[in-house]
């Protein structure tokens, strides 16, 4: 289950977005830094910039029609309910 922030730590958080951003892009262009934490880093900045891509897929059904399946975390879902 996740916790709320209380609305002070938030506020505080987003002021550090500038200085996050920052270390973001200096992990992301470090050469001798990890893959990983390139990579990571790269994607953080795109999920924040552009929102987490859609987990979707297309397929074809039986009688050749498009079918669309939407995977969704229902974890989440059920958390952001309560």
């Amino acid at each position: 289950m996740t916790k709320k922030i209380a609305p002070e730590l938030g506020s505080l958080a987003r002021a550090e977005t500038l200085t996050a951003v920052r270390v973001l892009k200096g992990i992301m262009t470090q050469r001798n830094a990890q893959s990983t934490a390139r990579v990571n880093a790269a994607i953080a900045l795109l999920d924040r910039g552009w929102g987490k891509p859609a987990r979707t897929h297309k397929m074809t059904g039986a009688d050749g029609g498009p079918i669309e399946v939407i995977i969704r975390d229902l974890l989440k879902e059920r958390d952001s309910r309560k």
